[in-house]
């Protein structure tokens, strides 16, 4: 676990990398935060991968891509992006959707790799706080 010196010190370091003005570190750190504590209410004990090589074949196209985060729990796994887009959360829904095409691909190439499902996609907006899932059709 990391010092919360350590923890100012890369979320500082992150807003610089991405020129991103808007926001303090410590923004950042209770984003990261609310993030975890959704986690481990939705699947406590699971493990978190991130930013997650993925390389296939579907069908005649190549996927080439890093998923932002993996949650590896006892069912399978769930699939985490995050996003930030502007606009309240009436407009949530319309966003969420565009994303869904990319968010299975990589549940394709993933369950394909491992032989485990995929159990849920999800759109994790760090600026609202919101972890949401996506809903297939």
């Amino acid at each position: 676990s990391r010092s919360q010196r350590e923890r100012m010190d890369r979320a500082d370091g992150l807003l610089k990398r991405w020129d991103i003005a808007a926001l303090a570190a410590q923004d950042v750190i209770a984003a990261a935060d609310r993030l975890r504590a959704s986690i481990e209410n939705l699947w406590p004990g699971a493990n978190v991968h991130r930013e997650w090589p993925v390389s296939a074949m579907l069908g005649e196209q190549r996927l080439e891509g890093r998923i932002d985060m993996i949650v590896e729990h006892e069912g399978g796994f769930a699939i985490i992006d995050h996003k930030s887009f502007p606009g309240g959360a009436e407009h949530w829904p319309a966003r969420c959707g565009k994303y869904r095409p990319q968010l299975e691909a990589y549940a394709s190439a993933l369950t394909a790799a491992t032989r485990k499902p995929v159990t849920g996609l999800y759109l994790h907006l760090p600026v609202a706080g919101v972890l949401l899932a996506i809903e297939g059709d």
